[in-house]
């Protein structure tokens, strides 16, 4: 059944790749026009809903440290998308399951062989979501990242064996969801845990050290896409802890804060349960 749902996936994804949206390639400062206008059009915020019982803060890595994934590096490749996304659904595998299940997904796995998105062009988690359902990924130990020098690959589909030499098993997400207010959003990751999210990438944030990230610049650049692992509020200014997939040696320790509502933050949150 899987086998044919994948021929079906590739069949079709030759119509929707020419209207795939493209994101941003920090070494290409040309954004998509397309992209552009849709984040562009799309309101600047979410409505709070009822905030009254959720805690000032959270921080998903410290009410669940033993599922804590390490920061990755994406290199000169546009594969945040493919990072994001996986890293959500492995945090949640180990989550829902107590750590019975600890897996650490292959971004590779989407990089090289989700045909709706672009590889090392950059990727719509929405779409990553979409095959991480339908296909799912193997481990990293099973396929490791090596695109950080921006080639992809081409995806083995026939006589697949896993580097590791382990047998080749998929990860699977059971569904995946959008969200419609901020309280939804913090409920759900209290529960379930990390969620992955698209935002307007300015130039100042390339260079952000440390504290909250508040935008100062007007130059628009693309988007970007990271892993969600909380939230905090300083001096009565609420923000959002996001883990980001450009290494250790950027912002702190690859971590950041930004402030709720800045640069579309919380409008394009995307998660889902996994399949087991």
């Amino acid at each position: 059944m899987k086998t044919f749902l994948i021929i079906a996936l590739l069949l079709f994804s030759i119509t929707l790749a020419s209207t795939s949206p493209i994101t941003h390639n920090l070494n290409n400062l040309n954004q998509e026009s397309n992209l552009k206008s849709n984040l562009n059009s799309q309101p600047k915020t979410l409505p709070k809903g009822n905030l009254k019982d959720i805690p000032d803060y959270f921080n998903t890595h410290e009410e669940w440290p033993h599922c804590k994934l390490g920061v990755k590096n994406q290199g000169h490749c546009t594969s945040y998308w493919a990072f994001a996304s996986t890293e959500v659904l492995s945090d949640r595998f180990c989550i829902s399951t107590s750590g019975a299940v600890t897996v650490n997904l292959s971004a590779q796995d989407l990089v090289s062989c989700d045909y709706f998105n672009k590889g090392c062009k950059g990727g719509d988690l929405t779409q990553a979501w979409f095959t991480l359902k339908w296909k799912g990924v193997v481990t990293d130990a099973c396929y490791p990242y090596v695109s950080g020098d921006g080639f992809e690959p081409a995806c083995q589909w026939f006589n697949f064996t896993c580097e590791d030499q382990s047998p080749v098993t998929k990860f699977y997400a059971k569904d995946y969801y959008h969200f419609t207010s901020i309280e939804e959003i913090k409920r759900n990751m209290l529960l379930k845990g990390p969620i992955s999210t698209t935002f307007v990438l300015y130039d100042d944030f390339t260079a952000h050290k440390t504290g909250i990230y508040v935008r100062k610049s007007d130059h628009k650049i693309g988007s970007h896409s990271v892993k969600v692992v909380g939230w905090g509020t300083d001096n009565n200014l609420d923000y959002w802890i996001a883990q980001n997939s450009w290494g250790e040696a950027w912002g702190e320790a690859g971590f950041f804060k930004i402030k709720e509502g800045e640069c579309e933050f919380e409008m394009n949150m995307i998660a889902g349960d996994p399949y087991y």
